[in-house]
């Protein structure tokens, strides 16, 4: 910044002399201080490319739905996933947004465990034409700010005897990204599930 600053002042008394010499007066150099040494900027230090990740701007509503068996379904949806900010006569929707990035790029959604780390859960993601062997597979890019906003998408219960086969159909289609084992399936929570 104080190179910045010394060069300022040495175009200003530059640009002075040049002034009173356009007006005919005799520039009074002597009345100043010209530094003849020059005094290269320095670039400012690069910063590292901005890093890629995903932002939750809205997040599931934890309360506000119920996992449905596909007994139950009705049409193609089993009721909606509703957003945190979900209001009686306004519906909001989970959202997600990749930051620090712009380009294509594909977002896959599964149901996992709520253990630290997550193991896939056996239940489904349905509703939603990007749904398929219970994931959702949805594409952004720079046309859609980075952001997409997950409607119509749904949570589908397994019976407790299909959820080894589940797991083993889900494990074939998409490993888990925490890279753990499936493990014994009768230890997970069927109860709670993590997008």
């Amino acid at each position: 910044m104080r190179n910045f600053q010394l060069l300022n002042s040495q175009i200003d008394v530059s640009a002075m002399l040049i002034q009173q010499q356009m007006n005919g007066a005799e520039p009074a150099v002597s009345d100043m201080e010209v530094s003849k040494e020059y005094t290269p900027l320095k670039a400012p230090p690069q910063l590292p490319p901005p890093v890629p990740q995903i932002v939750i701007t809205e997040q599931p509503h934890p309360k506000l739905h119920r996992f449905r068996y596909q007994s139950e379904q009705r049409g193609s949806t089993a009721g909606s996933i509703l957003g945190v900010r979900a209001s009686g006569d306004r519906p909001t929707y989970p959202t997600i947004e990749i930051q620090g990035y712009h380009g294509p790029a594909k977002i896959v959604i599964s149901c996992l465990s709520t253990d630290d780390p997550p193991r896939l859960h056996p239940y489904r993601l349905i509703g939603r034409p990007e749904c398929r062997h219970g994931l959702c597979v949805l594409r952004v890019g720079p046309e859609s700010g980075m952001t997409c906003s997950v409607n119509n998408l749904a949570v589908q219960s397994v019976l407790k005897k299909d959820v080894a086969k589940e797991l083993e159909q889900r494990q074939q289609c998409y490993p888990n990204p925490f890279k753990v084992p499936v493990g014994d399936a009768s230890t997970i929570d069927l109860k709670k599930v993590r997008l």
